[in-house]
């Protein structure tokens, strides 16, 4: 789908907020200019943060109090971590 013109997939992109916005905050996608991973949010997300408003747990990468949420993020994700 991300090699189509971009009226196709801005069309599917429409069709698939329609069906699911209603419970989706919008789509992961490939970048069509970099193929770098893209996120868009549908308009449903300025009335319903798709983010938290605060975050519960902020520490830096190398703070050992991180060791166990990074641990389970790179197990959920399939990632290892160095």
């Amino acid at each position: 789908m991300m090699m189509n013109d971009k009226a196709s997939t801005q069309a599917w992109a429409r069709a698939i907020c329609e069906r699911h916005g209603d419970v989706l905050d919008g789509l992961y996608h490939q970048s069509t200019i970099n193929n770098e991973p893209l996120v868009t949010l549908f308009s449903r997300t300025e009335r319903v943060s798709a983010f938290p408003a605060r975050v519960r747990f902020s520490a830096r990468l190398s703070d050992a109090t991180a060791d166990e949420i990074v641990a389970q993020a790179t197990k959920n994700l399939g990632y290892a971590s160095l």
